[in-house]
């Protein structure tokens, strides 16, 4: 989903997410996301595990839980799956 279709509360949140250079903006962009939980932002979230800042990620993978999106799992298990970047999160 493109973000223009998006309702303006969620398009800023995302564009933040994917935008901002200030990793604490994309931190709490994430948290936000994950209390509205709205499914259309799932894919954002998911791009966000990839995210250069474990704690974005950490975010990121809070976010998705939060969602409860069964669609997101996979994307979930790849992360925690992978020794680089699994501990962190499971640490979260």
């Amino acid at each position: 989903m493109a973000t223009s279709e998006l309702p303006a509360n969620l398009r800023s949140l995302v564009e933040v997410l994917i935008k901002h250079p200030d990793f604490t903006f994309r931190m709490d962009a994430a948290e936000k996301l994950g209390e509205i939980a709205d499914t259309r932002t799932a894919s954002y979230l998911v791009e966000a595990l990839d995210d250069p800042n474990p704690n974005v990620a950490n975010c990121a993978a809070y976010a998705l839980l939060q969602l409860g999106d069964p669609a997101a799992v996979p994307a979930l298990a790849a992360v925690i799956s992978n020794p680089s970047r699994g501990e962190l999160l499971r640490i979260a």
